[in-house]
């Protein structure tokens, strides 16, 4: 059901409360005796495997090799792992979206040309996040950087299970170089980075009584504000932000948004 504890007992709570049974080839009907020894099989397998990965990561850095999926750009050199090789279309694209943040375009006006003009992209086709991805990785000034981020599935609540990433202190980053597999040259990588604007910190938005409580009836999904109209806030659902955003393949959520005023009166 899952390596991490915490989210196998709560899978076997749920289902038990409901009736449903767990039968494994080996062992037969499960009891909670046997879905605790599980998990903790399971957890102390997880954490092995992290170790075992990490370890396996960090010897192919010290060679100056790549342990990852080749980055758009490049291509895996089939028998050689950990090497790569550049592809020209692709390196192309990367070196002319330096050059057009060099000369001051944003990243959504280069992510908009690239789209119209229908250029090799990661993933069949052109996002922003895609966009921002390349101007922020060092490997196209051939620096190699892993254990940057850190990632750990949470259960938000009994039917939702989410990965959380967190950033890593510099001192947990692990390094190589590999200058010939630069695509742009570093005082232009240093430049780009030095121009991404400053997230501002927002403060605390406008608190609605029923804020976060709020659930479409058409498809389930949480509501929330969606701005004021004529000085009137609404309650909106979040498919279709989900879908421009997130990529949700679901189809368009029709119901209505209904006014705060309403909501709160009833």
């Amino acid at each position: 059901l899952s390596r991490k504890l915490s989210i196998m007992a709560n899978a076997f709570s749920t289902l038990a409360e409901r009736g449903i049974e767990l039968h494994s080839s080996t062992l037969g009907l499960w009891s909670l005796m046997h879905c605790a020894f599980a998990g903790l099989m399971s957890d102390a397998q997880r954490s092995r495997i992290f170790e075992l990965t990490r370890s396996g990561i960090i010897k192919i850095l010290e060679r100056n090799l790549w342990p990852g999926t080749a980055p758009f750009g490049y291509r895996k050199i089939p028998g050689q792992p950990g090497e790569m090789k550049k592809h020209r279309a692709e390196a192309n694209v990367v070196r002319r979206i330096y050059k057009m943040r060099s000369k001051g375009l944003l990243p959504y006006q280069i992510y908009a040309i690239l789209k119209k003009e229908n250029a090799p992209s990661p993933n069949k086709k052109w996002r922003l996040k895609a966009v921002e991805y390349v101007l922020r990785n060092p490997i196209y000034a051939g620096a190699l950087i892993f254990f940057r981020t850190k990632h750990q599935k949470i259960q938000k609540n009994p039917t939702t299970i989410v990965t959380k990433i967190t950033k890593r202190s510099a001192a947990e980053w692990h390094y190589g170089e590999r200058r010939d597999w630069a695509l742009v040259d570093i005082d232009i990588w240093q430049k780009v980075q030095a121009s991404h604007p400053v997230k501002k910190v927002r403060g605390p938005g406008p608190v609605y009584l029923l804020s976060r409580l709020i659930y479409c009836g058409g498809c389930a999904r949480r509501m929330h504000i969606g701005g004021s109209h004529h000085g009137v806030s609404h309650f909106v659902c979040s498919t279709g932000w989900a879908r421009k955003h997130n990529g949700l393949k679901s189809a368009p959520c029709k119901e209505p948004s209904v006014t705060v005023k309403i909501l709160e009166s009833a």
